[in-house]
Order: structure tokens, then sequence, then C-alpha cells
């Protein structure tokens, strides 16, 4: 190591009041230029600590330093990361992984008993690549930072040095524990439960061991599911009755409400509604970006909140998207849940139940209209 020759002074007032910002903000900090140029990395990582860090009361904070880049990402960042995107990225992965699990074992009953058999490795564990993406979407800021690169893996061979592999993926590796590999252990094993669930009538089963119906679980992230959408539509309602804001900005805002989140709502409610009648093998398919997706179920998933904007979901038939869905609904379902879902999907516009091609304006009136329906209905 070089002997560094500085005087802490000159540059520790700038140092710490950006990294207090940093803090306060609970975002993140390049400090690469406030560093006297051609610093080695080891003198910087010292000089930080040493004169900097040590008197920030910040336990969690990350300084990564690579090849002469320095930033510093802020404890208040790192927690929002764990509490908000992680979870919700580990169970939507567990789903896919759960039922990969269980097609190579003969599903039964004692099956969910013995789960000890799933371990967690670099070849199951959530792509690198994915968490990156979903960190990026949280912090759209940071996409200076990074080339995206779908060879990105969390364990690195030493002296394995990837283009795309700077100071914000060395951050995002920075999430790999063994902790993080247990907790995506408890989700594979829960979303196993709830396939099981679904075939043989068996409890699910929360992390503290507690026994939980799919009815119980389902309420859960109902209510979360209710409180997001009642969240979401305030947008539209107020940009509708604020007179400075455009009319064509505010129909944007309905139209995204409607045929985004709105959608996603009634496909929730669809699902359940069938399952609670005996309708496994549901019969009917949601087209998402003109990719048709059939499973795995999203009524039992928790609520992203930090997500703020949704794909148009339609609802068809597996067998023919040009078949009217809703007919077959009322063939399937009694009479007053046909009804109740019939007309919610209807309600966020009829391009979204029975495919077509012409596009409509939205007014707070149909806002309102399906927010009434729901209200009566579901809520």
């Amino acid at each position: 190591m070089q002997t560094l020759i500085i005087n802490p002074n000159v540059f520790l007032s700038s140092l710490q009041l950006a990294i207090e910002e940093c803090i306060d903000s609970e975002s993140y900090v390049d400090l690469t230029l406030r560093l006297p140029k051609g610093i080695s990395d080891d003198d910087a990582y010292q000089f930080l600590q040493d004169h900097v860090l040590k008197h920030i009361d910040s336990t969690e904070g990350r300084l990564i330093i690579r090849e002469g880049e320095v930033a510093y990402f802020s404890e208040g960042m790192v927690k929002e990361i764990q509490s908000s995107i992680l979870p919700s990225l580990l169970q939507s992965h567990a789903k896919d992984e759960a039922m990969k699990f269980l097609s190579n074992f003969k599903i039964s009953k004692k099956m969910s008993k013995s789960l000890d058999v799933l371990t967690i490795s670099d070849s199951n564990m959530i792509p690198l690549t994915s968490f990156v993406d979903a960190v990026l979407r949280r912090y759209p800021e940071l996409g200076d930072q990074i080339v995206l690169d779908d060879n990105l893996v969390w364990e690195q061979e030493d002296g394995d040095k990837n283009f795309s592999d700077g100071i914000f993926t060395i951050f995002c590796r920075s999430f790999m524990s063994k902790e993080l590999m247990d907790e995506y252990c408890r989700w594979i094993q829960r979303e196993i439960s709830k396939l099981l669930a679904t075939k043989n009538g068996v409890c699910l089963h929360n992390d503290n061991g507690t026994g939980e119906t799919p009815e119980q679980t389902f309420e859960e992230t109902f209510k979360e599911a209710c409180c997001f959408l009642q969240l979401l539509v305030k947008l539209p309602q107020y940009a509708v009755m604020n007179s400075e804001i455009g009319e064509l900005y505010s129909q944007a805002l309905c139209s995204d409400f409607l045929s985004g989140y709105a959608t996603h709502f009634a496909r929730r409610v669809t699902e359940y509604c069938l399952i609670k009648n005996g309708i496994e093998d549901s019969p009917f398919s949601y087209i998402i970006n003109d990719n048709v997706v059939h499973g795995p179920l999203i009524c039992y998933d928790r609520v992203d909140t930090t997500v703020r904007s949704f794909q148009p979901t339609f609802f068809a038939c597996c067998a023919d998207d040009e078949m009217d869905p809703m007919q077959l609904l009322k063939e399937m379902l009694p009479g007053n849940a046909a009804i109740a879902i019939s007309e919610m999907w209807k309600l966020t516009n009829r391009h979204h139940y029975y495919k077509g091609t012409d596009e409509e304006s939205f007014a707070l009136s149909d806002i309102d209209a399906f927010m009434a329906h729901v209200e009566e209905s579901c809520l």
C-alpha cells in the first residue's frame, strides 16, 4: 500500500456533509470526485473509515470502492431494499421454484412435512440480474451506473471482473448472505405448501409455524390489495377534480388506473372465486404484454406497495381468446358471483375482458363506477 500524505481537514467537511445528506435522504452518494485524484482503493477506504464514517451513526450503510470509483449507500436505502424490494422479489421467484420442485417429486400430503430436501444454491437462487433490475425500478437515478448483463452471477471467481460489475452491481451483490438464502428457502416452502393446499386441501403454514387455511391467506393479502386500490385511485381522482391539470393528462391517469391495477385486482378476485367454488383447473387465461399467462396464482400474493405502474391484464378463455369469457363464467360460477366478477371486468373496459383493438377514453365517472361496484361486492 502506498503511503498517503494528506491533510484530512481539507476533505473532511465536504465528505461528511455529503454522507450526512445521503443518510437524511435515504439514498446514495458518489464520492469519487471528492477524493484526491489517483488515490488507491485501499487508501480511500482507510481514509473514509478513519476520518468520516467512524463519526457517523449509520451502522448499516455500505461503502463500496472499485478501481477508483467510490460510493456510499445509506442505511435507510439498505433497509428499504431489505424490507420492500427483496420480499416481493423472493416471493415472485419462489413460485416458479416451487413448481419446479414439485414437478420432480410425487405430490402427496406427507410431502408438506418433508421439505428439508430443499436446498438453495446458485443454481436456484433468484438471478442477480432480476434483483439489480428491481432495485433500478425503485431507484431509477442509478440507471447510469450500470449496464445490465444477463450473465451476472452472485458468486465470482477470484480475479473474475465483468464489464457490468461496477459500483452498483457490487452493492447489490453485497446483499447475498446465508440469512437471505434461508429466507428464500422459507418462501419456496410456503409456495409449495400453497400448491399442496390447493390440490389436497391441507393447511398452509406461516414462517412461525402456525396453521393458516387458504381462506385466511387470501383474506390477509386481500385487505392489502383493497387498501392499495383505494390509495392508487386517489391520484386520478385528484387530477380530474383539479382544474389546473389538463384533460389529456387526467384521462391518461384514469386509463392507467383502470387498465393497470384495476385489471390486476380483478384477476386476483377472479382466481380466488374459481378456487372457492372448487375449480382447480381454470379454463381462463390472462394476456399481459401479448403473452398468455395461465398460472401461477396471484390471489395469495402479498402486495408490493413499491410498484406504481401495472401492465394491462386481459381476461380470456384458454381454448380460444376470441371467445367471450363472461359466458363461460356464468356456466361455472353461482349466479351472484359470476355477475359480480363479470361486471368488475366490464367496468375496467370491455377491451380488457374480450380481445379487441379499439381504445377507449376514460373519465372520472368510469373510475367511480368501478370503485362503487368493488365496494359493494368485495370490500
